[in-house]
C-alpha cells in the first residue's frame, strides 16, 4: 500500500480530525511526505511513528528530512534486549535470510548505541 491511500480516510467531508501513519520507514519518502503535506492541508492531525535506522544502523533517509517538518516530536524506545536502556537501533537476531531482502521471518530486537554490535546467539535456529 502506498501512504497516499490514505487520503481517502481524510478528505474534507469526512471531519476527520487525525491521521496515524505507523512503520512510516516502509513507505516512499515523497509519497508519505506529500501525503502528510496534503492532510494537515485538510485539517488534520498527522502522527507519525517509525523507525530512524534499519538492521544495519544505515538511517532512513526520509524519516530524517521528515523531522526538519514536525512540529512535535517525541522519541519512545523500546528497551535494549542486553542491558535494558534505551534501545535507539534494532539488531538483526536471525543471520539465516540473506541480509539484502526483506521478508517474513526475520527476527530483530532493541539494542542501545553500547550494545548494538554485541553479538547474541540467535532466537531462530539457522
Amino acid at each position: 500500500q502506498k501512504a497516499s491511500d490514505a487520503l481517502e480516510l481524510v478528505k474534507p467531508e469526512y471531519g476527520s480530525a487525525v491521521l496515524g501513519i505507523d512503520e512510516a520507514h516502509m513507505f516512499n519518502g515523497d509519497d508519505l511526505h506529500s501525503t502528510i503535506v496534503c492532510a494537515t492541508a485538510f485539517g488534520t492531525s498527522v502522527y507519525v511513528a517509525g523507525l530512524l535506522y534499519d538492521w544495519q544502523h544505515v538511517q532512513f533517509a526520509h524519516i530524517k528530512e521528515l523531522l526538519a517538518w514536525a512540529n512535535y516530536l517525541v522519541f519512545l524506545y523500546a528497551p535494549c534486549a542486553a542491558c535494558n536502556r534505551a534501545g535507539i537501533f534494532n539488531a538483526r537476531t536471525d543471520r539465516k535470510h540473506n541480509a539484502g531482502r526483506i521478508e517474513p521471518g526475520f527476527q530483530y530486537e532493541a539494542r542501545c548505541e553500547a550494545c548494538k554490535d554485541i553479538e547474541r546467539k540467535p532466537t531462530i535456529e539457522g
